[in-house]
């Protein structure tokens, strides 16, 4: 494994009061993606866990109608296929997209399984984060059924914007219709209807892949929620 990504996952246990065992040091591989990679599909069968060392996942829930919604983003330690490993559903239950360039570490399922029975602390760490996780997707999931289609595409569009570096007054949103739909967790058409509505009131105009927002008209968004 990569020193730099060891060093970092020995940094991570370290602030949870864990350490590395050898063998894991041994058996780990170090594994990158591409912004907007997909990294594992809900139904397909859990091969590897993986650790997220360092950038941003887009973690989507699939429904009985084929629809997808973007139920969280993960920036920070965790640990994908844990769901599924602890109740022993060996499928994904998720689908995994990189939002932006992501360093991950690969642990065959044994490997996982044989740190789990050596190490007590990290088996009560593991739950820990399990535990953390549903409260955090529960608490998400109520706060989205309960907002309307146009502020959770104002809200996703104000979280991923930054300041152009053409023009100090506005704010770019380099994502797609499509993009925005997946992280707001609904769907494109409601994208695009929302964003054609900011745009005929001078809000925001939209070029390919990006979304030009207007500072000086932020404080119009709250009328549109």
């Amino acid at each position: 494994m990569n020193k730099s990504i060891l060093t970092k996952l020995e940094a991570n246990l370290h602030n949870h009061g864990l350490s590395l065992p050898d063998f894991i040091r041994e058996q780990a591989n170090t594994c990158r993606y591409k912004k907007d990679s997909l990294i594992c599909i809900t139904g397909e069968k859990v091969e590897k866990i993986m650790i997220l060392i360092q950038g941003e996942l887009i973690i989507l829930n699939s429904f009985s109608n084929g629809k997808e919604f973007a139920f969280t983003n993960e920036n920070s330690f965790t640990v994908l296929g844990d769901f599924e490993f602890f109740s022993r559903q060996m499928v994904n239950a998720s689908t995994v997209i990189s939002k932006t360039e992501v360093t991950l570490v690969e642990l065959g399922v044994r490997t996982f399984e044989s740190w789990i029975n050596a190490d007590r602390k990290f088996y009560d760490f593991m739950v820990w984060q399990i535990a953390c996780k549903c409260y955090k997707n529960a608490k998400i999931q109520g706060d989205i059924k309960y907002t309307s289609s146009s502020a959770k595409v104002i809200g996703k569009l104000i979280e991923v914007s930054a300041p152009s570096d053409d023009a100090e007054d506005i704010l770019v949103a380099e994502y797609s219709h499509y993009e925005i739909a997946r992280m707001s967790g609904i769907s494109e058409r409601t994208v695009n209807r929302v964003l054609q509505n900011l745009q005929k009131k001078g809000i925001l105009s939209i070029q390919y892949r990006k979304i030009l927002i207007r500072k000086n008209c932020i404080h119009l968004l709250d009328e549109d929620i």
